[in-house]
């Protein structure tokens, strides 16, 4: 059997064509090409040494993640848990202003959310007074300065589970995940947040921002770089 051996040739076709000969490069319009610099520096940050802080904060999403959700959200934001011994978890929080009872009544019905009101001041534990687990969850948490409502606790907006707590004239509305994932927060969560956001923008002129003043709160007092103008 005769055996063929196949050559290959190397042929330079000629020099690559430098970047003059190919004509100006596509630019954006000076306006957008600013604001595009502008979010990508935004959403893309610059790689440093975190301080122990930001490892905590940015440690169950990326800082790329949050701002991202921070810039889709006008109401709602990210808080991220305490943790340690205050036991809690991740939210994503709104808060509304309210002027006294009568006035929180109409939030709720306005909003479907289901409370209850006794007719009499119904029994509440006793300052210096040790009370079970069991016997300590048969008292109703009373919203303060009512007469007497119950705190409304896990309620149901849109389809969407959140938890309503009230204190010193502000309604916290909070996200968090399912209690089967321990309570993480994931994109599913942050999308109901946005859906929600229809629900609640004729309520803007009542929006509390930040709605927990912390640094653990994604805000524009907080993190102001991570909004994007323009």
């Amino acid at each position: 059997m005769t055996s063929c051996a196949i050559k290959f040739k190397l042929i330079q076709v000629g020099p690559l064509a430098s970047a003059s000969k190919l004509g100006p490069q596509r630019r954006w319009p000076a306006g957008v090409e600013s604001y595009m610099k502008s979010k990508n520096k935004r959403l893309n940050p610059p790689v440093k040494d975190k301080s122990a802080w930001e490892e905590y904060l940015f440690s169950a999403h990326s800082e790329s993640f949050l701002i991202k959700w921070a810039n889709e959200l006008k109401y709602f934001r990210f808080f991220r848990a305490y943790g340690g011994h205050a036991n809690d978890f991740d939210e994503i929080i709104l808060a509304l202003n309210y002027a006294g009872e009568n006035d929180l009544i109409t939030l709720f019905d306005n909003l479907d959310i289901i409370y209850r009101k006794y007719a009499i001041k119904p029994p509440q534990p006793e300052m210096g007074k040790n009370y079970s687990g069991v016997d300590f969850a048969d008292f109703p948490s009373l919203i303060p300065g009512t007469s007497w409502i119950e705190q409304p606790g896990w309620q149901t907006i849109d389809s969407v589970r959140v938890f309503v707590w009230c204190r010193e004239n502000k309604m916290k509305i909070a996200i968090s995940g399912p209690e089967e994932r321990n309570w993480q927060i994931t994109e599913e969560e942050f999308a109901n947040a946005a859906r929600l956001e229809t629900v609640f923008a004729k309520y803007a002129q009542r929006m509390i921002d930040p709605p927990i003043d912390s640094k653990n709160c994604i805000c524009p007092k907080y993190y102001p770089h991570y909004w994007i103008t323009g």
